[in-house]
């Protein structure tokens, strides 16, 4: 069976509706990953969007330490076993 030719292809952001090239290179780098959809996104809407999910990580971290240490980021904790606490 005959290989089929890559060329490069004129896609539409799905973020800004501007045209973006999915190039022979790309392609092959999907190829070789195993990744069989196109990309939806330009590069500089990928981009953003991943800034996006780094800064919602980063915040998910930071909550996520504020519930771990039953206390503030500053470092004032509750402590329960302190003689001053009342039930």
């Amino acid at each position: 069976m005959e290989e089929e030719r890559l060329k490069d292809k004129i896609l539409i952001c799905v973020d800004c509706d501007e045209e973006f090239v999915f190039t022979v290179a790309a392609q092959e780098y999907f190829l070789e990953q195993g990744i069989t959809e196109e990309p939806k996104r330009c590069k500089s809407c990928y981009m953003q969007l991943k800034k996006g999910k780094r800064l919602q990580q980063k915040e998910n971290r930071k909550r996520g330490s504020y519930n771990r240490h039953n206390g503030n980021s500053n470092g004032n904790y509750r402590h329960y076993y302190s003689r001053d606490y009342k039930k």
